[in-house]
């Protein structure tokens, strides 16, 4: 008997979900009655991938021909990114590490960080004028409010 999926299903008509592992979700999905979205997994974040995907869309009109630097270790965003810049016609390059990107680059950047911070990045990073942190953060919500749209488009109520 499957009481958390059926419980959730017969409370909400879409169900948001953040879980450690992908079959999680997935055996989430095919339990449940409605539509069912996984925004976070020890895989993939889309949501976090796609807001910040769309505060660079806003800084630079496209992602076309963009180069989208991940610094830091291999996580979630990162796996998103991966898959969502080809699609977008984005390049992206990582590393894991990084001293001084102000001194590395010529080009016109912007940062990116979740909400909330660590000792990851220091406060002048951070609070830099071109941080586009609190962009993508606000984001989120539309981020999330289309995918609920988009994916009960065709769900019968």
């Amino acid at each position: 008997m499957w009481v958390v999926e059926r419980i959730f299903s017969d409370m909400a008509d879409i169900i948001f979900l953040s879980t450690n592992t992908h079959m999680c979700a997935q055996r989430f999905a095919d339990r449940s009655s409605v539509p069912v979205l996984c925004l976070k997994s020890r895989t993939h974040a889309c949501l976090q991938a796609l807001a910040s995907i769309m505060a660079i869309m806003e800084e630079f009109g496209t992602m076309q021909g963009i180069n989208l630097s991940y610094v830091g270790p291999p996580h979630p965003v990162l796996n998103s990114y991966l898959l969502l810049c080809p699609m977008l016609g984005a390049n992206i390059r990582f590393k894991c590490c990084c001293k001084d990107i102000n001194r590395q680059t010529c080009f016109r950047w912007i940062f990116l960080h979740t909400c909330p911070r660590g000792d990851e990045v220091d406060d002048l990073l951070f609070w830099n004028e071109n941080s586009r942190t609190f962009t993508a953060f606000q984001n989120m919500h539309y981020i999330a409010a289309a995918l609920m749209a988009n994916h009960c488009r065709d769900y019968r109520f």
